[in-house]
């Protein structure tokens, strides 16, 4: 779990390490609870999946305390909102969207004092606690 730059880099060891190892790994940018700027990491796909082809195939429980308790991957997807962006038929650029993972809500942790920098929250503050991580995907 990403708590400082030394935690992310034992966990970039760990994925690195896996054995077998991950048939791919896509890049997310992580908001760390007490970071002072975004994170590029490298998220692998769970053990069984071949291929990716939805979000809940990526492992993300490196930098988000993503299960809590709840360890079905079933009961996660209140911990993860998906964002579609359309198309600009002016410039031929693909659609794409964008997945938020969120910690767990019985997880306690502090608000992500990154993301209120970032998005200017001042209103709801304890909504976004923890760490973030965003993936890109192309629709």
């Amino acid at each position: 779990m990403f708590q400082d730059l030394r935690s992310a880099q034992l966990q970039k060891e760990q994925i690195a390490h896996h054995f077998p190892g991950y048939k791919s790994k896509y890049i997310g940018i992580l908001y760390g609870t007490s970071a002072i700027w975004p994170h590029l990491m490298v998220i692998p796909m769970r053990d069984w999946v071949e291929h990716l082809t939805h979000i809940s195939h990526l492992k993300v429980s490196n930098w988000v305390d993503y299960f809590g308790p709840e360890t079905f991957a079933l009961l996660t997807q209140r911990g993860q909102k998906t964002y579609d962006v359309m198309a600009d038929p002016m410039t031929n650029a693909p659609a794409s969207g964008y997945t938020f993972f969120r910690e767990h809500l019985t997880g306690f942790a502090p608000p992500n004092a990154l993301i209120q920098e970032v998005s200017d929250i001042e209103d709801h503050a304890m909504d976004v606690t923890g760490n973030v991580l965003v993936s890109r995907w192309a629709l």
